[in-house]
């Protein structure tokens, strides 16, 4: 996704910030030279509004947590629906209402990251300032993805059941054939135990993926080869990274701020913590009720796609994500020819194909053709740069995965991890 900086910088200007000033809150390397403010009767009229909006959307717990709440609530009539026996209109007309509500939390979702994002930078500069010898990320180490994490704990829980199995039954964890895999668990109390909780695994988990946010991505529920091979990792490698590792770094480095601070800004700095680790406890149930309902999203997508591959239109279900909203249920009501529909779906599908295969920079200036723009390889001694999962230095061999569910069999703490973005379902990996 690109964004007009130009633009998003005109218009911070406007109200007098600098026009860097989300580079700046968000640490980009682009941000390193920092502007002055401009300050003027407009800016300043424009600053008051700004400090309104943020009292009324910053505090957190009050308000954003009953927010929260209600877009649970809203979405409880779609979990465990069976949408087989729904009619054709009937569907459209439960997808029109999911759609509206998922739309309404964009709105807590961009407001529980900028908040995240500004107290962040509050503490970071503030403890930077004040105490050079710790490590901001170890303040909050172990904090970042509480409830994102729960997964790995549960894979945790599930890799210990596996240890328990016989070491060749442990090899049948990895087979590729998932009904071979069955039937031979199925032969012990405790592979039968461990198939037992791992489907508990994906009736609470199964509607994540390795892209929350796309519901054209497959689930966990839909393949969980992902959890088989983590659970196999897992139980292969149990000296893995566990919770109580960054829980003591953690505190660590709490004791060592607080023993070099005076009270009142020891005070400021107890403040500042919470509140920072509030907002990324709200981002993360935030982020992981998006997930979900991307998930009903795609259920109810699929039950469209049957109906309509049913009745001829389409090829297979899938097929429908290839398809604009307003084509889908055009095509629904029989105002959208089915053979015009298919063309434009070949058509699609080629274009993406073809879009898979160029790799455009990370910054564009003027007006360029992306599709035949790609990237420099990388020669002998080029240094490659990223977004650190972690503090810290690490030498090992780099795992470059694309999709967690193509992730190699075997991974261990010698690996460097190198992913094209992380979300809650890429978390499987992590523990190894």
């Amino acid at each position: 996704v690109y964004a007009d900086m130009t633009l998003m910088g005109e218009l911070l200007g406007r109200v007098g910030l600098p026009p860097n000033f989300m580079e700046m809150m968000l640490r980009s390397e682009r941000a390193e030279r920092e502007r002055k403010m401009h300050m003027d009767l407009h800016a300043m009229l424009a600053i008051g509004r700004m400090t309104r909006l943020a009292f009324r959307h910053g505090r957190l717990p009050p308000q954003q947590a009953a927010l929260l709440a209600q877009q649970q609530a809203r979405l409880e009539p779609f979990r465990g629906q069976d949408w087989t026996p729904a009619p054709l209109a009937g569907l459209l007309d439960s997808l029109d209402t999911l759609v509206a509500c998922r739309n309404s939390t964009f709105w807590l979702f961009f407001v529980s990251m900028m908040g995240l994002a500004v107290r962040n930078a509050l503490l970071r500069r503030w403890v930077e300032r004040r105490v050079k010898d710790v490590a901001f990320n170890d303040l909050i180490r172990g904090l970042t993805g509480l409830r994102s994490l729960e997964p790995v704990r549960e894979i945790g829980r599930l890799a210990e059941l596996a240890r328990q199995l016989p070491p060749e039954a442990r090899r049948d964890l990895s087979l590729p054939d998932p009904a071979e895999r069955e039937a031979r668990l199925a032969g012990t109390p405790a592979g039968q135990a461990l198939l037992a909780e791992v489907a508990a695994f994906l009736d609470r988990f199964g509607y994540l993926s390795s892209n929350g946010s796309d519901f054209s991505e497959s689930t966990w529920a839909e393949n969980p080869e992902v959890i088989w091979r983590a659970v196999s990792r897992a139980a292969e490698n149990p000296d893995a990274a566990a919770p109580a590792v960054a829980a003591a770094a953690r505190a660590a480095a709490r004791e060592r701020m607080r023993a070099q601070l005076s009270p009142v800004p020891r005070l400021v700095f107890e403040r500042l913590l919470a509140s920072v680790a509030a907002a990324i406890d709200l981002r993360e149930a935030v982020s992981l009720l998006m997930s979900e309902y991307s998930f009903q999203l795609r259920r109810l997508f699929l039950a469209i796609g049957d109906r309509l591959t049913a009745r001829g239109d389409l090829a297979a279900a899938e097929d429908l994500f290839y398809l604009a909203y307003d084509e889908m249920t055009a095509l629904a009501r029989g105002e959208l020819p089915a053979e015009s529909a298919r063309e434009r779906i070949a058509e699609r599908r080629a274009r993406l194909e073809a879009d898979a295969q160029v790799t455009p920079p990370s910054a564009i200036s003027g007006d360029l053709d992306l599709t035949r723009m790609t990237l420099p390889s990388a020669g002998d001694g080029a240094c490659l740069t990223g977004i650190a999962g972690s503090a810290g230095t690490v030498q090992g061999r780099a795992r470059i995965v694309h999709d967690p569910a193509a992730a190699p069999a075997f991974l261990d703490h010698e690996d460097i991890l190198v992913v094209p973005y992380s979300d809650v379902g890429w978390t499987p990996l992590f523990s190894s």
